[in-house]
């Protein structure tokens, strides 16, 4: 006999061929010896690996240079004071008004001692006076100390508008040197150096304003018309009798 094992939805069946006569024929009669076939056991899995854990987030990406730096203001420096001072022009200007206050200061010098020395001579004269005499040379007095105070107030103002009438053509040619600078190098702003904290000394134009001021403008003249309006010799204090 042979046997034939056929797996039928998960049942084993095992077929044995056997003779069985049916009317004269020979007929192969299976016997059915059925088994329950056992599940499959699912075959081990492997532990699920943990989650790996969530990227950080991405930072702001860096600005880029472009935007990073602004674009350079082009700015300049110079100094003022020292174009003043050190140009010729300047050093020319403050030399003659050195020498007009000085003759000032000196005439008024005279003024005061010969106030002094008429004072003291009232003083002395006052017991051979008579008293009409006395106050004639008191108000003589009076009027030369108010003259000597008029006489510096004058000398003061007559000093400012020299300097101011001189130094005014200065200023005239600086601007003109500064501006002719600034176009030359594309400049958009001059700073004075004394209205910032610090500055860098490659932006410093002072030097060669007044190299072009020198070649411009060597001097400049001083003219004084003296006090009120007189000559620098001016009208003496009347002299007490």
């Amino acid at each position: 006999m042979t046997t034939f094992q056929i797996k039928i939805r998960g049942i084993a069946v095992s077929l044995t061929l056997g003779a069985l006569v049916l009317g004269g024929f020979s007929v192969a009669v299976p016997s059915v010896n059925a088994q329950t076939a056992k599940p499959a056991t699912p075959a081990p899995t492997a532990p699920a690996a943990p989650a790996a854990p969530a990227a950080p987030a991405a930072s702001p990406a860096a600005p880029t240079a472009t935007a990073a730096k602004a674009p350079a203001l082009p700015i300049a420096v110079l100094d003022m004071q020292r174009a003043y001072g050190d140009s010729l022009a300047g050093k020319s200007g403050a030399q003659q008004l050195d020498e007009l206050r000085a003759k000032y200061q000196a005439e008024a010098k005279k003024r005061e001692d010969k106030i002094l020395a008429d004072e003291d001579n009232l003083v002395r004269q006052r017991a051979l006076l008579s008293p009409e005499a006395f106050e004639e040379k008191r108000r003589q007095l009076a009027r030369a100390k108010a003259d000597q105070q008029q006489f510096m107030q004058d000398a003061n103002a007559d000093i400012d508008l020299a300097y101011n009438r001189a130094f005014q053509d200065v200023r005239k040619v600086l601007a003109g040197v500064i501006q002719d600078i600034m176009r030359e190098r594309g400049i958009a702003l001059v700073v004075d150096p004394h209205l910032v904290v610090m500055n860098d000394t490659n932006l410093e134009i002072t030097d060669e304003a007044i190299k072009r001021l020198n070649k411009i403008l060597p001097s400049v003249k001083i003219v004084a018309a003296g006090p009120g309006g007189q000559p620098k010799a001016a009208k003496k204090a009347p002299d007490a009798q």
